[in-house]
């Protein structure tokens, strides 16, 4: 079904959403430490939630590992292309999955690579940035489809990419939101505006 609002997108729009799930992230972050002082955010950082069976820490690591694997291919991305995205292969257990601080500084930097692809798309300036949004932005993914360790290839574009980890993120950002109110002891209003709702819920929200 095509939406009769279809519009295309853009690269200054996909770095505008990842940007805002981002300071959603840091906007969690203060909002622990400002109820709860930092000693206390930090341990509730890496809480589990006996409903999601994960802390919010795990939530946000996994999330970033997605992002920062498209952003930074995006921003890599020259007249030979960039290296495979193999978004299965992650390190888990890293330190911004159980440490409050390693994770900001993580999402600061993500923060930073974003700001220069929405300035200027690509490494190579002579790639338009509109070529990202472009099946010539060709990029290779891998995944694991099932408990093998077998990775699987699909050939995709940055721009599409950088549209599934925002959406992959919200994803997470809902949990995140589950475990915020029901074991740290947040309501819903003290989460950032929008916090792990798809854009879609809101607009249909704002509609009825």
């Amino acid at each position: 079904m095509t939406s009769p609002h279809a519009c295309a997108a853009s690269i200054e729009a996909l770095c505008k959403l990842n940007r805002q799930l981002l300071k959603q992230k840091l906007g969690l972050m203060d909002v622990l430490r400002s109820r709860f002082g930092l000693a206390e955010a930090a341990a509730l950082y890496k809480t589990q939630c006996p409903i999601v069976h994960a802390s919010v820490g795990q939530h946000i690591r996994h999330s970033m590992d997605h992002i920062q694997l498209a952003v930074e291919a995006a921003r890599d991305y020259g007249v030979d292309g960039v290296d495979p995205v193999h978004y299965d292969l992650r390190r888990r257990g890293g330190d911004d999955e159980h440490d409050i601080d390693a994770a900001e500084a993580r999402i600061e930097g993500v923060l930073a690579a974003i700001d220069d692809v929405a300035a200027r798309g690509s490494a190579d300036p002579t790639i338009p940035q509109e070529t990202l949004l472009t099946p010539q932005s060709r990029l290779d993914v891998q995944f694991m489809l099932s408990s093998d360790p077998d990775e699987f290839g699909m050939t995709t574009s940055i721009g599409r990419e950088l549209g599934f980890v925002a959406h992959h993120a919200i994803h997470h950002l809902a949990l995140v939101r589950i475990i915020s109110v029901n074991t740290l002891g947040l309501a819903s209003e003290d989460l950032p505006a929008g916090f792990g709702r798809a854009p879609s819920t809101q607009e249909f929200d704002n509609r009825r």
